[in-house]
């Protein structure tokens, strides 16, 4: 096995090499992703996605290490961040989603809108920030990161925010 060196002094391996020992790993990898998904279709979808995360990030593994606990603890966290998201993720018919879809262009919404912007912006910024990054679709890591606060505080301004924001809406 070739070893090049980084220019950081990390140890990386060659992709061939790396390709190998992540197929090594294949089975105990199917078992996790079961293990952990508790469903055959989502056990495979978690399974592939680990492939790539791993393989895109295969140059971060260090030769000495224990790969298949760097493979557990990638597949763990895309799981971990996977049942994060699926919480928002609702399933409808397509039946019942043509009407969601129409909308009538209304006055009440137009002021309804101009209400919550102004309850928003009466709210302190940390608040207000963190409903405008959760309204914009990003995940609680990706807005932390942003801010520049851990997930648990971002988390509990979002909460923060969004009970003072009813209030202010609705009182």
């Amino acid at each position: 096995m070739q070893i090049n060196i980084k220019h950081e002094g990390c140890r990386t391996v060659e992709d061939a090499d790396f390709a190998k020992m992540l197929a090594s790993h294949d089975k105990s990898m199917a078992r996790y992703a079961r293990y952990l998904a508790r469903g055959e279709a989502d056990a495979d979808d978690l399974f592939q996605d680990t492939l790539l995360r791993c393989w895109a990030a295969r140059h971060t593994f260090q030769t000495g290490t224990n790969l298949g606990a760097w493979i557990r603890i990638v597949m763990r966290n895309r799981f971990i961040s996977g049942t994060r998201r699926s919480w928002l993720m609702v399933d409808i018919d397509d039946h019942d989603l043509d009407p969601l879809l129409i909308t009538e262009p209304s006055q009440e919404t137009i002021v309804t809108l101009k209400d919550i912007y102004k309850a928003l912006s009466k709210l302190p910024t940390e608040q207000s920030s963190a409903i405008v990054l959760a309204s914009e679709g990003f995940s609680m890591e990706e807005a932390s990161q942003k801010t520049g606060i851990s997930i648990g505080a971002f988390k509990s301004r979002l909460m923060r925010g969004r009970i003072q924001l009813r209030i202010l809406h609705d009182g």
